[in-house]
């Protein structure tokens, strides 16, 4: 049994299009008078479709992960305003779509799976950036004690450093010293930061 005669109609956008179908609708016959010369020339364009198909449109799987990278630029620019760390604390807000603001709903569920590998600072926030083995910081300091921590919520590691020392208030509980301890056994270098997931 013979396979029916497939068209997809997103082939017409292709520029090859109309000179491969052209082409082979002219080997066969001058005129299609009946119904099985109509058919001898559809089956002679058949295998110039399949070909223009086989080149250009398949692998769409491969085609849709390399078009996300595109989303995922757009999402950092437009939405991020440039910077991925926006995404932990930024706002969802009405006029994002609903896809954005469910993205930005996941974040509690995501959080500890992407961390953070310190390097110069500069893009870890201290506040925001899952780098700590203590989870979320702010849950982490603010489960424990009813008093601040007066880091600015914006600071990133490499403003925490100068000159080789940590600019830190003193501790005035367990986690805060906790915090402190660990901060004070790394040493930023000048290698970019990593997320590890």
């Amino acid at each position: 049994m013979t396979k029916p005669f497939k068209f997809f109609n997103h082939l017409t956008s292709h520029p090859n299009f109309l000179s491969s179908t052209e082409a082979a609708w002219a080997l066969a016959r001058s005129k299609a008078s009946d119904l099985s010369s109509l058919g001898f020339k559809l089956k002679n364009i058949k295998c110039p479709l399949k070909t223009l198909h086989k080149d250009n449109f398949s692998d769409i799987q491969k085609e849709c992960v390399r078009l996300t990278s595109i989303w995922s630029l757009w999402f950092r620019e437009e939405i991020l305003g440039g910077n991925i760390e926006t995404f932990w604390v930024i706002n969802t807000r009405q006029k994002h779509s609903w896809l954005i603001n469910k993205l930005l709903d996941a974040r509690e569920n995501v959080y500890p799976w992407i961390r953070k590998q310190v390097h110069n600072g500069e893009t870890t926030y201290f506040w925001s950036t899952n780098w700590l083995p203590f989870g979320k910081l702010t849950d982490y300091l603010q489960a424990s004690t009813s008093t601040r921590f007066p880091v600015s919520k914006n600071s990133t590691l490499a403003e925490l450093l100068e000159n080789g020392d940590w600019i830190l208030p003193n501790a005035r509980s367990n986690r805060q010293l906790q915090v402190i301890s660990y901060l004070s056994t790394m040493v930023l270098d000048d290698s970019g930061e990593v997320h590890e997931w």
